[in-house]
């Protein structure tokens, strides 16, 4: 996946914006939401290209209240949530990939609720931000413009 980003943008000068989708019901166990979280961290770092999270199927969410704290990863909440849930075998092993996560800090989620037009807005406008689709475009000068008298005499004043 790695080479096919890199031909797609050095060869065919292509943009390219990864998107990692965790499904909301992720959050509802602290394990799936801890393994999601890791996957889409080794993902970004791996392809190296521009990317955005976005937690998915935000509609089918009841408690919409709790829904903040999973939309940027809490290293105390994961400890506390995990230490709770997961065996203590494993406690070590949290602790390690919740440095990890914490000294990066780069997941964050973006909520998509597909039946709503503005949060499907929302995460359009964060991939063209992460490409930075547009921001390169000068402004032109119209044709005409350019093949009157005005123009040449303008562009001799400015070479002066």
């Amino acid at each position: 996946m790695k080479q096919i980003c890199y031909i797609l943008t050095s060869s065919y000068d292509y943009r390219i914006v990864g998107v990692y989708c965790l499904e909301s019901q992720f959050m509802e166990d602290i394990g799936k939401y801890f393994a999601g979280v890791t996957s889409s961290m080794a993902t970004m770092c791996n392809i190296e290209i521009p990317f955005i999270n976005v937690m998915t199927k935000m509609d089918l969410v009841e408690n919409k209240g709790e829904v903040e704290k999973y939309m940027d990863p809490d290293s105390q909440l994961l400890m506390e949530e995990s230490s709770k849930v997961m065996s203590s075998k494993f406690m070590e092993l949290n602790k390690a990939l919740v440095r990890v996560i914490d000294d990066n800090s780069i997941v964050s989620f973006i909520p998509l609720n597909i039946r709503d037009e503005d949060s499907i807005g929302y995460v359009v406008s964060h991939a063209d931000n992460a490409i930075q689709y547009g921001e390169d475009e000068e402004p032109k000068e119209p044709q005409e413009l350019e093949e009157t008298e005005e123009y040449e005499e303008y562009e001799e004043y400015e070479q002066d």
